[in-house]
C-alpha cells in the first residue's frame, strides 16, 4: 500500500484493488487512490481484473510468489497481451537465499541485513524504530524506486518486466554507509560510541563554551569526555524550555552545517510550515476526503 501511496503522491493514477466488504476499506494509505472492491474467487471479477490490467502501466503484486499464479494471473501470461507492463512482487527476502521461507516481518528483515544491531544505545539492547525501516524504507521505498527504474526500460526496449523488491536487500542497502565505514577511525562499531561534530556556535547559543564542555580539549579519538560532555548539555537542556531552544535554533548559523534540532512530536509536526506546505503530510482525519470507493 505505501509503494501505491508514493506513486500516487507523485502524480501516478493509481486503482487500489479492494476484499468485497460492506464498507470502505479503512486502510491509512488510500489518499488520492481510486478504489474498486473484486471477489477475486469470482471468475467474471478476474476477468474484469484482467481488463484493468491491460489498461495499466504497472501492476502491484501485494501476495507472496505463487498466490497470482494460482488466480490465473501468472506475469507469463499477463505479459502476453500486454508486453510493456511492469509486474511488482515485494518480499521478505530473495527467493534464492536460505530466508526466503521467513516470515516479512520488519524485526526479522532487520536482524538478518544486521542493521538492527546499529540501532540504540550504548551498553543497552537493540531498539527498532517501530516498523518504519524495513517494512517501509527497506521494501516500500526500494519497490517505488525499483517500478520507476523498470518505467525507463519499456520506453527503450518496448518491453515491460517482472519486477521483485525484497525488505532485506532494502534494508541492507540502507545500511551499506555505516557498515562500510565502520573500517574508518571515526566510526566505531559498537552502538553510541560514534564521535559527534561539535560546533562553538552550537555550544555559545546554549550558553556554553568549548572550554566549559571538554576542560581537556576536544579530540575525535579521546572518548574520556563524553560522559562529562553529555552531563553538561543535559543541565543545560533542562534548564530552557523547548520555545527557548527553537529561539536558539533559528538564532544558529553554523559554518559546518550543525544545528540544534528539536525533536517534533505528531501534533508539533502538523503546526510545521515549513515541512507541511508541500503537501508531504496529510490527515487522518480527512484522509476519507480523497477515498473514492467504487463497490462491484
Amino acid at each position: 500500500p505505501f509503494c501505491g501511496q508514493l506513486l500516487s503522491s507523485n502524480g501516478a493514477s493509481v486503482l487500489h484493488i479492494d476484499r468485497l466488504a460492506d464498507s470502505a476499506n479503512q486502510d491509512i494509505l488510500v489518499p488520492r487512490k481510486w478504489s474498486i472492491s473484486l471477489d477475486l474467487k469470482i471468475p467474471g471479477c478476474i476477468h474484469l481484473l484482467e481488463i484493468l490490467i491491460q489498461e495499466a502501466d504497472v501492476l502491484i503484486g501485494p501476495y507472496r510468489p505463487g498466490v497470482l499464479e494460482r488466480l490465473g494471473l501468472s506475469p507469463a501470461a499477463l505479459l502476453v497481451p500486454h508486453p510493456r507492463l511492469i509486474i511488482l512482487r515485494i518480499t521478505g527476502s530473495h527467493r534464492d537465499d536460505p530466508y526466503k521461507d521467513m516470515a516479512s516481518y520488519d524485526i526479522n528483515g532487520l536482524v538478518v541485513s544486521s542493521v538492527l544491531r546499529m540501532l540504540g544505545a550504548r551498553g543497552e539492547p537493540p531498539s527498532p524504530p517501530a516498523n518504519i525501516l524495513d517494512d517501509y524504507a527497506g521494501g516500500s521505498l526500494a519497490a517505488f524506486a525499483s517500478v520507476v527504474l523498470a518505467l525507463i526500460h519499456p520506453s527503450s526496449s518496448g518491453k515491460g518486466q517482472l519486477v521483485e523488491a525484497n525488505m532485506v536487500g532494502g534494508a541492507s542497502n540502507i545500511g551499506t554507509v555505516p557498515r562500510l565505514r565502520t573500517k574508518e577511525p571515526l566510526w566505531m562499531s559498537k552502538r553510541g560510541t560514534n564521535s559527534p561534530n561539535s560546533s562553538p556556535n552550537l555550544l555559545q547559543g546554549l550558553g556554553s563554551t568549548l572550554e566549559q564542555v571538554v576542560p581537556t580539549g576536544l579530540s575525535r579519538d579521546d572518548k574520556n569526555p563524553w560522559p562529562h560532555m553529555q552531563a553538561i548539555l543535559l543541565t543545560v537542556f533542562k534548564t530552557k524550555t523547548r520555545i527557548e531552544l527553537e529561539h536558539v535554533q533559528r538564532g544558529l548559523v553554523s559554518p559546518d552545517g550543525l544545528r540544534l534540532e528539536i525533536i517534533l512530536s505528531i501534533v508539533l509536526l502538523w503546526r510545521d510550515i515549513t515541512l507541511n506546505f508541500r503537501g508531504d503530510y496529510y490527515s487522518v482525519k480527512n484522509y476519507m476526503n480523497w477515498r473514492k470507493h467504487k463497490a462491484i
